[in-house]
């Protein structure tokens, strides 16, 4: 009776470990999605705030060769043509920050979402071993009780 007992234990103990484990897993699985998800959202964003660095460049241009022009001057020679060049590289380098920063925060967010699902996959995998050493010691468990009696 009393080895019985022991291993019903064990195996309740056993199942328990495994389902404890998967749910852990899945939550880390789904904290992963999480994050995969506002990485999309951000390059999103990103590609929004780039269109906005153009359309104000072409605004500013605009208004720069509107004021040339309205001044008199040539708006294709000199002065007025250095300002919209040097909007332009303005524009650019704002732009290349924003993919420069988008890409670096990207990237950590995808390599911490790799290692959540790695560790996810580690937790299933250790609950395996935890129900192996369950088992092997319900069986040794069992095997002391008979021996006792």
């Amino acid at each position: 009776m009393v080895p019985a007992l022991i291993l019903g234990a064990m195996a309740i103990q056993t199942i328990g470990g495994i389902y404890s484990a998967r749910k852990q897993a899945k939550g880390i699985n789904e904290e992963a999605d999480d994050l995969l998800l506002r990485d999309k959202e951000m390059r999103e964003r990103s590609k929004l705030n780039l269109l906005q660095i153009d359309t104000q460049a072409q605004e500013a241009m605009g208004d720069q060769v509107t004021a040339s022009a309205y001044g008199g001057a040539a708006v294709d020679t000199g002065s007025p043509l250095l300002n919209y060049a040097n909007t332009a590289y303005k524009a650019s380098v704002a732009k290349s920050n924003i993919l420069r920063e988008t890409e670096f925060a990207s990237s950590q967010t995808r390599a911490s979402a790799s290692n959540m699902r790695r560790q996810a996959r580690d937790v299933k995998i250790a609950s395996y071993f935890g129900a192996a050493a369950g088992v092997t010691r319900g069986v040794y468990e069992t095997k002391t009780a008979s021996d006792a009696a």
